[in-house]
């Protein structure tokens, strides 16, 4: 077992150095900025149209170490240069195994723009699957304190503000109904108040437009009042200057008899929209008077939170974390999404797994196997790759990943996932090339 284990990490290594040392030699490389490239590895291939064209030539922290920097070589002259809209999607084979892991690489319809040597493709065109590690790592012991202190805090505070929650709940309806009624009363009536407030504007605008007049009246008025008041012996004077004022009195009431007219249209142009806001006015009250009876509970909620520290530095505990777990969650719904599709296999196996290697066909099996030699074995895979098997072996089925719905003869591809036609080929298997390229070196 010490001799094996040791030609094993041998081997290993002189892949690895293999790899170092290939990977520095020709081609073309850019690089993208990742988040995070902790589960890639230096000589992960590169793929596209289901054949290798390049490998994962380095990885390097940036920032900080807060993102990661993979630079990729292009080994395949057909794939360069390349355009500036290609996109880059990591793929996993599985959770466990670095070695199915590769790079799915697709070319870029619009060729004006290209990827110089040693370039940098926008990470708007990148996507990185996320791991389950990601999503535990977001709760650190900080934000995991806070969360405890605010389900501890949260708990008092509630008790708390219990009788006035409930009393605000028992009078919200009401008031929410009567609210949605005086909204549903504007809707209805928004050609009345565009009329009110185009007539509202044209009223505006003839005073204006007369306000000269009337200043002018007002002014010679004042004038005319403080000389009577202050010495009578000018009221000749007065009479002789009353013409003038006269002239500008008559001037003005022609100008207010335009304002007057337009007060008139107004008026009419009003009288629709006041029937309706005489409707408006009962349910209006009666909503008003339900916002007095929640408000006094309502304040009692939010001062009975401001109360307590800690609810506060755990809501913007969790606030901060808001924008980076909702990030998480956006890219797990995707990985979701693709596991979706095989809920069928998934509760098939967990009701026939414990007589899997049960001899006897009394059920219907997800997996059945007979195993007769456990580890260590003689040799750990087949001398062939999954095209040679199905050539010696015709009865053989291939799927890699299975596509959901396979096991029925119903094959429910998932493109968008990784598993599309190409995965029940076994001449496309994702792993031969790795297994050629390690046993022509001997491994």
């Amino acid at each position: 077992m010490r001799r094996l284990a040791a030609g094993t990490a041998l081997v290993i290594a002189i892949a690895g150095l293999a790899v170092i040392i290939g990977g520095r030699d020709g081609g073309h490389r850019f690089s993208v900025v990742v988040p995070a490239a902790e589960n890639l590895l230096t000589g992960n291939e590169l793929k596209a149209g289901g054949t290798s064209i390049g490998a994962v030539d380095e990885i390097a922290p940036v920032d900080g170490g807060r993102a990661a920097r993979v630079t990729f070589r292009i080994s395949d002259d057909r794939y360069w240069p390349l355009p500036t809209s290609s996109k880059v999607a990591f793929r996993f084979g599985g959770t466990v195994s670095f070695s199915s892991r590769y790079v799915l690489l697709t070319l870029g319809r619009d060729r004006s723009q290209m990827v110089p040597e040693n370039g940098t493709l926008s990470p708007a065109n990148v996507t990185v699957p996320v791991e389950v590690d990601s999503v535990i790592n977001s709760f650190t012991p900080a934000v995991r304190r806070d969360l405890r202190s605010l389900m501890r805090s949260g708990a008092a505070n509630i008790t708390q503000v219990k009788p006035g929650v409930r009393r605000a709940l028992r009078s919200a309806p009401p008031a929410l109904r009567d609210a949605s009624g005086l909204v549903g009363d504007l809707n209805r009536n928004q050609a009345a108040l565009r009329t009110l407030l185009r007539s509202t504007t044209r009223v505006v605008d003839s005073v204006d437009r007369s306000s000269p007049g009337i200043r002018t009246l007002i002014d010679d008025a004042a004038q005319t009042f403080s000389a009577v008041a202050s010495r009578a012996s000018s009221v000749n004077t007065t009479l002789h200057q009353l013409p003038s004022s006269l002239r500008e009195t008559r001037r003005t009431l022609r100008e207010a008899d335009v304002t007057l007219r337009a007060a008139g249209e107004l008026t009419d142009t009003l009288k629709p929209g006041v029937a309706q806001l005489e409707q408006i006015a009962v349910p209006l009250d009666t909503t008003l008077a339900a916002l007095r009876r929640v408000t006094p509970a309502a304040r009692m909620t939010v001062q009975a939170v401001n109360r307590s520290a800690p609810t506060t530095r755990g809501i913007k505990a969790l606030t901060s974390e808001i924008p980076r777990i909702g990030s998480i969650g956006k890219k797990a719904t995707t990985q979701i999404g693709c596991l979706r599709p095989y809920t069928p296999e998934i509760v098939q196996f967990a009701t026939t797994w414990g007589d899997w290697m049960s001899p006897v066909d009394d059920r219907d099996h997800l997996v059945r196997a007979n195993v007769h030699n456990y580890l260590p074995a003689a040799f750990n895979s087949a001398p062939y790759t999954p095209a040679d098997a199905a050539k010696l072996f015709p009865g053989l089925e291939y799927g890699f990943p299975r596509p959901p719905g396979q096991l029925a003869a119903q094959p429910w591809f998932q493109p968008q996932c990784g598993v599309g036609p190409e995965v029940l080929d076994p001449s496309k298997d994702q792993e031969s090339a790795t297994f050629k390229a390690n046993r022509g070196k001997g491994g």
